[in-house]
C-alpha cells in the first residue's frame, strides 16, 4: 500500500521497465548522498569532482545535463 507515502513524480516508468521503451525522465540523478563523500576518482578524471553542485570553471556545469539540486 502508498497509503502514508510521499506523492509518486507523476512519471509512468512501466513501459520503459517492461518493455525497454525510451523512459519519459530527462534528467538523470546519480547516487547524491550529502552525508558520503566519496573520494574515488571517476575514470580519465584526476581531480574530485562533485557534479551535483555544479563547480565554476568545471566543464560538465555547461553541459546538457540539468545539475541543479531538487530539494523533495
Amino acid at each position: 500500500s502508498t497509503n502514508s507515502t510521499k506523492p509518486l513524480d507523476g512519471f509512468d516508468m512501466w513501459s520503459t521497465i517492461s518493455r525497454g521503451s525510451a523512459s519519459p525522465r530527462l534528467e538523470l540523478l546519480h547516487n547524491i548522498d550529502p552525508l558520503y563523500d566519496d573520494i574515488s576518482p571517476c575514470p580519465g578524471r584526476q581531480q574530485h569532482l562533485t557534479l551535483a553542485q555544479g563547480v565554476s570553471g568545471d566543464s560538465w556545469a555547461n553541459s546538457s545535463f540539468n545539475v541543479s539540486i531538487h530539494a523533495a
